[in-house]
C-alpha cells in the first residue's frame, strides 16, 4: 500500500509554469508589502526550483520586512557562498542586515575579506571601501566609552557643537546623532540648523538629521541648504518621500518595464531610486518626468549588471537627451549614498 501511495506521488504533475506563477504572485505581495503571504508563495517556488536567485533574494527581503533579521542574515550569508544571484548586489543586502543587527565587527571582517579575494567593480568599490573604513573607525572604540566620556549632560551643547559644526568627521556625526535619538533635542535646534544651511555639509549626515526632527515631532520651521537647493519644511509635517505622487510614478514606469520580465532587475533599480530619494530628502526629485526617471534607472540598473539596452525603443527626440542627464544625476547621487547602507 505504501509502495502504491509512493509511486502515485512520483507521478504528480505539476501545473505549467507553477514555479513562474508563485514567483510573480510573491514578487506581487512583495510591491504590496504583504510579506507574511510573499513568504509563503516564494517558499512553495523553492520547493520546485531550489536554485533560482530571484526566489532566494525574495525570501531573504520579506524575512527582512518581517524583522527575522538573524534568519535573512543566514540565508543571506549563503546566497553569497554559493555565489547565488548577483554577488555586489546580495553583499550590499547582507551588509544592510549586519548594520541593522549592529555587527559592525562582522561588517569590517566581511568586507577586509571581499577586498583581498575578489576583484571588486568599480562602480562598487569607491562605497564598500568608505563603508570599510567606517565600520573600521566604529570597532576601534568602545562605544559606550564613547557615549560616557563625551556626552555629559554639562558638556553636551559644546560638544555638539564641536562635532557637528566644527568637526568633519562623518563617523563621529553619526555616533552624536544616535546619542540625540534619546535627549530632548529641542535645546540643540540653533546647532543643528547651522548645519542644515551649510552648503559644504554631508548631505546624507542631513537627511540622519531630518530623520531625527521627524521622530521627534519638531514643529518648527526648519531650513535646508542640499545640492544647490534650499527649502523650508516643518519636520512635523513631513511624510515619507517615497509616498510622494511623483516617486510613485516613476516606480509604476519601473514596474511596466521590468516587473515581469526580470524582477531581479527591478529590485535593483528600486533600490537605486530608494537611495536617491534618501540622499535629496526632503526635496522632491525634480526637472524631469517620471517616464523619463523611469527609463534612467533602467539604463543605469542595466548597466551595473553588464546588460545593454536599447534606449531608443521606448524613448525618443529630446527625451533620450533627458535620460541620459538623469542617468549622470543618478550616478553623482550613488557616489555619496554609501552612508544610507
Amino acid at each position: 500500500m505504501n509502495n502504491q501511495s509512493n509511486d502515485r506521488k512520483a507521478r504528480v504533475i505539476q501545473f505549467p509554469k507553477l514555479k513562474e506563477r508563485l514567483l510573480d504572485k510573491g514578487m506581487d505581495a512583495i510591491k504590496n508589502k504583504n510579506y507574511k503571504h510573499a513568504l509563503d508563495l516564494l517558499s512553495q517556488a523553492k520547493e520546485i526550483d531550489s536554485v533560482n536567485d530571484e526566489i532566494e533574494f525574495g525570501i531573504v527581503m520579506c524575512l527582512f520586512e518581517m524583522g527575522r533579521l538573524e534568519e535573512a542574515k543566514q540565508s543571506c550569508k549563503r546566497m553569497l557562498l554559493e555565489d547565488v544571484g548577483d554577488y555586489f548586489h546580495v553583499l550590499q543586502f547582507y551588509l544592510t542586515i549586519l548594520i541593522q543587527l549592529g555587527e559592525y565587527t562582522e561588517v569590517k571582517t566581511t568586507l577586509e575579506a571581499v577586498f583581498q579575494e575578489n576583484q571588486v567593480p568599480s562602480q562598487h568599490a569607491e562605497n564598500l571601501y568608505q563603508l570599510l573604513e567606517f565600520s573600521r573607525r566604529y570597532t576601534s572604540s568602545n562605544t559606550e566609552e564613547i557615549l560616557e566620556d563625551k556626552f555629559e549632560p554639562e558638556n553636551k551643547y559644546e560638544q555638539i557643537q564641536q562635532i557637528l559644526l566644527e568637526q568633519s568627521d562623518k563617523n563621529e556625526q553619526i555616533k552624536l546623532l544616535h546619542t540625540l535619538k534619546e535627549s530632548n533635542i529641542s535645546k540643540y535646534l540653533e546647532l543643528i540648523q547651522q548645519y542644515l544651511i551649510d552648503p559644504t555639509k554631508d548631505v546624507v549626515i542631513k537627511t540622519m538629521i531630518m530623520q531625527l526632527l521627524i521622530d521627534h515631532s519638531i514643529d518648527k520651521e526648519i531650513t535646508v541648504v542640499k545640492l544647490g537647493e534650499e527649502g523650508t519644511v516643518i519636520p512635523s509635517k513631513l511624510t515619507d518621500i517615497i509616498d510622494n505622487e511623483h516617486a510613485q510614478q516613476v516606480l509604476e514606469g519601473l514596474e511596466e518595464m521590468l516587473a515581469n520580465n526580470n524582477p531581479t532587475l527591478f529590485e535593483v533599480c528600486k533600490e537605486i531610486w530608494f537611495r536617491y530619494l534618501y540622499v535629496t530628502y526632503p526635496f522632491l526629485p525634480k526637472a524631469h518626468s517620471s517616464k523619463t526617471w523611469s527609463a534612467a534607472l533602467y539604463m543605469y540598473g542595466s548597466e551595473l549588471h553588464g546588460m545593454e539596452i536599447d534606449i531608443g525603443s521606448f524613448m525618443y527626440g529630446d527625451d533620450i537627451g533627458n535620460v541620459n542627464c538623469a542617468l549622470e544625476t543618478l550616478k553623482e547621487i550613488e557616489k555619496i549614498s554609501f552612508l544610507e547602507i
